[in-house]
């Protein structure tokens, strides 16, 4: 039986699809072809729209528009690709139109790209030029006679011959159509729109504007029926939502929406079906009000400036879902980032984000003194951060999502840990409270802490950081890859707890793994850090760095076990694993390529065991280099120094500052090296004979 709340809704629905068939015709159409392929022969694939025809003669006029390339002031169109009209029969094909045959520079060929007798392809062009640049251009292309004649010019208005050929007495069309396409891999165009796709024939006159897209072939590499923003209406449904979604599920189908502010009450679900677009205006805000709410689908339009409180947010809520939502400036270049959040709860609990793709805003997700959130198989691009996760926030899954040029992929934030800084109460680094929570009596956000932390298996290119976050507890980062990062891969600051194991790290701008300030108990396992030649040179930095700005009576990094790593370096001079302020610090089994280890003063009890050391001839400093004081203590022992690069320096070092300390060397084994070591300044050497010829001893004792 259905009553007569649920007959409203369907009468709503309803009224929401004939809108679409009717007011969401498409009226332009904008392609973008991403990348060519080979084109030499007949069968070759080509990219277009394309229509059967009669075979008859025909006059197709194309009304198009060109827009500039990303950061460029005009239109980029690479060596040997096209754009035009396009006639083919089973033998011959033509396509008429911008040919940039060769020249890279603003000024192109009219002309056609001509396959005949189901040869290969070859470029027939005239003397005729078009100045590359952005705005309006209008092909026709005449079939008449056994002649192809190709008119050009800003509008039909303008229109002057460029181009003609004789044509086969057996030529006849059977397709005619768009075609966009390269004979390269590199982009085309990065927007083009069409207008209108006329055809005049003795069967009369049809002016197509795309009203109907399933009516077109379509051979794709990449192309995009993508409707203008300025021809699109939208249909607000704000006292629609608010209305229907009350313990139920509600579906929007394929269409053009805006909405103002909407509650979504408990047992809820909003789901945006295949096609359905979302423009987001300043007043758009989807509040959660009720536990296990759901979020789902749709391609959501964000606005440019303005806007400063997120899309999507929720307070003391539970078992939320958002899925599948993707953002219509996804995939673009160099976009700008937004000052608001897509997504942001407070105190809520059982959180799941899975499978969206969002560009260009501060924050995906921000959770402040949220539990058990689980963020998986996202993606990101110029945003801030994919996962923020605050102010006492405990236990969240954050894996398989992708990234590329945001800031920090995952991030987690219980306080600074750098209490150095006058904002900060003095002797807090340590301290983290996991009880006390925002609004407690005594509840301090820089002893807040995070909590229970796993990033696994995630990707990240031309970011800042993967993972990284201040006075966390109990934090896995394994199984993620990194490339070129303005920072480092992996990092942790004011941590305890803390495994970063079987993750890879290529080219990171300091290094590929990091332990900032405090710290305690780290484990550092089989993990491979590269240093490459390709690349920007800015990217190729550093192995590990180990990092205080204080005394390590105060910071350092403490209980440290760095073994099993692979750590390869092809062009920085002084690429090293760096162990700053840190204390009882353990560098068993790893291998060393093209760089090594070097110690501050403040570095005490560090063992070195185990470990293969390879040079490379472009290295500027020992491999084991180290300056000391009287509390530091150092093992270095059981070793293999292989000197590949036939650099001229010992394996170990100590430098003139070096005051005390104690040094315990044995069983290492040399080759290649003369001397093996040189120990400048003054300390206690133990394990090693004076007398050896290797060793050059100085004021040691």
């Amino acid at each position: 039986m259905v009553n007569e709340k649920d007959r409203s809704m369907r009468k709503q629905l309803s009224c929401i699809l004939i809108f679409l068939f009717s007011a969401a015709m498409l009226s332009a159409l904008d392609l973008k072809l991403n990348g060519g392929s080979n084109k030499w022969g007949f069968a070759a694939p080509h990219n277009g729209l394309f229509k059967k025809w009669d075979g008859s003669p025909v006059t197709i006029t194309l009304n198009a528009e060109l827009f500039n390339a990303p950061g460029m002031k005009r239109p980029a169109m690479p060596w040997q690709s096209w754009f035009g009209i396009l006639m083919e029969d089973r033998n011959n094909r033509y396509a008429a139109g911008l040919i940039s045959s060769g020249s890279r520079t603003p000024e192109i060929n009219y002309g056609a790209v001509v396959y005949e007798k189901r040869g290969n392809f070859s470029i027939k062009k005239e003397n005729h030029k078009h100045q590359l640049s952005a705005g309006p251009v209008c092909l026709r292309l005449v079939f008449k006679n056994s002649e192809l004649t190709l008119f050009a010019g800003k509008s039909e208005n303008t229109l002057e011959q460029v181009w003609s050929r004789s044509v086969s007495k057996e030529f006849k069309p059977e397709r005619i159509g768009i075609t966009l396409d390269s004979a390269q891999k590199k982009s085309v165009l990065e927007r083009l729109t069409i207008h209108s796709f006329e055809t005049l024939s003795a069967a009369g006159k049809t002016v197509n504007r795309f009203e109907n897209p399933d009516e077109w072939q379509k051979n794709l590499l990449s192309l995009e029926l993508v409707l203008p923003e300025n021809d699109r209406k939208y249909t607000d449904i704000t006292e629609l939502l608010n209305r229907e979604l009350s313990q139920k599920t509600v579906r929007i189908p394929r269409g053009n929406y805006t909405f103002g502010k909407v509650r979504i009450p408990a047992d809820s679900s909003l789901i945006f079906e295949s096609g359905a677009e979302i423009r987001v205006t300043n007043e758009t805000c989807l509040k959660l009000t009720g536990n296990r709410c759901t979020v789902e689908g749709g391609i959501w339009r964000f606005p440019v400036g303005g806007r400063k409180e997120a899309v999507i947010s929720g307070q003391k809520v539970s078992g939320i879902v958002i899925r599948g939502i993707v953002s219509a400036n996804f995939g673009r270049k160099n976009l700008a980032k937004e000052r608001f959040n897509f997504a942001e709860f407070d105190s809520c609990s059982d959180f799941l984000a899975e499978n969206n793709s969002i560009a260009g805003v501060a924050n995906m997700f921000s959770f402040h003194n949220c539990r058990r959130v689980t963020v998986r198989n996202n993606k990101a691009m110029y945003c801030e951060r994919m996962t923020c996760f605050r102010n006492g926030s405990e236990t969240l899954r954050h894996s398989g999502n992708w990234s590329r040029e945001v800031t920090f992929q995952c991030q987690w934030w219980g306080g600074d840990a750098n209490d150095t800084k006058k904002q900060i109460r003095d002797n807090t680094a340590r301290i983290m409270i996991r009880e006390l929570k925002p609004g407690d009596a005594n509840y301090y956000e820089h002893t807040a802490g995070t909590y229970d932390i796993i990033a696994a298996n995630n990707i990240a290119e031309y970011g800042t950081c993967l993972a990284w976050g201040s006075k966390g507890r109990n934090i896995v980062i394994t199984g993620n890859i990194a490339r070129y990062m303005n920072d480092l891969a992996y990092d942790t600051e004011g941590g305890e707890n803390i495994i970063v194991t079987g993750n890879l790290s290529i080219n990171s701008k300091c290094a590929g793994i990091g332990a900032y300030f405090y710290g305690s108990r780290l484990l550092i396992a089989n993990n491979q850090i590269l240093i490459l030649k390709n690349g920007e040179k800015k990217y190729q930095g550093g192995f590990l760095r180990l990092h205080s700005p204080g005394k390590n009576t105060h910071f350092g990094n403490g209980k440290v076990f760095i073994t099993g790593n692979q750590f390869i370096n092809e062009i920085n001079p002084k690429a090293a694993l760096n162990v700053e302020a840190a204390r009882n610090v353990v560098i068993s089994g790893n291998s060393f390529t093209g760089g090594g280890i070097a110690l501050l003063p403040e570095a005490e009890d560090i063992v070195i065991t185990g470990n293969t050391f390879e040079t490379a001839e472009f290295m500027k400093n020992p491999v084991i280099s180290f300056a000391g004081n009287g509390r530091s203590r150092r093992i270095i022992r059981d070793n293999l120094f292989l000197n590949t690069g036939r650099i001229l320096f010992p394996a170990l070092s100590s430098n003139e500052h070096h005051k005390g300390g104690t040094l315990v060397a044995g069983g290492n084994l040399f080759e290649g090296f003369r001397p093996a070591a040189e120990l400048k300044g003054n300390g206690l050497l133990k394990g090693m004979k004076e007398t050896s010829p290797e060793w050059k001893t100085g004021n040691w004792k």
